[in-house]
Order: structure tokens, then C-alpha cells, then sequence
């Protein structure tokens, strides 16, 4: 990370200060803190460490920048690493990530279906219906 943040002009910083880690950001971004397929015993021990950290509206008017945003690549599990309030306020922009994503996913399917015309130029039927299949899905 260091290399990309010289290499972009980023800055780059890694403190448990949570004011120093915040102050004079213009995106706050946080992900879920536990995983599916973690062990039950070990989600509230992670959850009580890192519930110093979930993002608030108090840790956001601490990035004194009343324009900053939220993000999350979702789904999230309100009221640990988000509150509902920073989650659906108008600095939120976690919907809109997420639905850049779906776009990608998307995308790729295209691509992909490219590379199956590309493999299977003989079977027209079998890429008739993945292409009805993909343009059922986008629509």
C-alpha cells in the first residue's frame, strides 16, 4: 500500500488514533467485521474490540469536512461496524457502490458470454439462449 500511496500521491496513514485517522477525510469507509463461516464464539469478542471504531455520526462530524461520504461494499450489519443514521443519511454513498458493483458483475457476464461465442462457434443455439438469458437478466 505504502508503494501506491507514493506512487498516486495518496497518503497512506495506520493508527488505532481514531481522530488522527479520520481528521480531514473526505470518505470514511469500514466492512463487515465478522464473516460468514467465522466461529460464533469468536463474533463477540471481535465485535467488543472493534465496537470503538464503528462509524457514527459523532466519528463522522469528527472528519471536520461536512461533506465527507460513507462507504460500505455491503451487505451491512447495522449497529456494529455502521449505525443506522450514518448508513442512511444523505453523506451515504454505500447504495450507489453497491449498485457499481452489480454493473461490473454484470460486465464481466458480458464478457464472458463473448468468450463462450468465442469457444462454441458452432452451437448458435446454445449462445441464442445465453444471450435471451443475459438481456432477460438486464432488463
Amino acid at each position: 500500500c505504502k508503494g501506491f500511496a507514493k506512487e498516486s500521491g495518496a497518503r497512506l496513514t495506520v493508527t488505532e488514533d481514531i481522530d488522527k485517522a479520520v481528521k480531514g477525510a473526505d470518505f470514511v469507509h469500514t466492512d463487515v467485521w465478522v464473516s460468514m463461516g467465522e466461529p460464533l464464539e469468536a463474533w463477540g469478542e471481535r465485535i467488543k474490540l472493534l465496537l470503538p471504531y464503528q462509524v457514527t455520526p459523532e466519528l463522522m462530524k469528527r472528519t471536520c469536512n461536512p461533506k465527507v461520504k460513507f462507504m460500505h461494499c455491503l451487505p451491512a450489519t447495522r449497529g456494529e461496524e455502521v449505525s443506522d443514521e450514518v448508513m442512511d443519511g444523505p453523506n451515504s454513498v454505500c447504495f450507489d457502490e453497491a449498485e457499481n458493483r452489480l454493473t461490473s458483475m454484470r460486465g464481466i457476464l458480458v464478457y464472458l458470454l463473448r468468450d463462450f461465442e468465442k469457444r462454441h462457434p458452432y452451437d448458435l443455439e446454445k449462445q441464442s439462449v445465453a444471450k435471451a438469458e443475459l438481456e432477460s437478466f438486464l432488463k
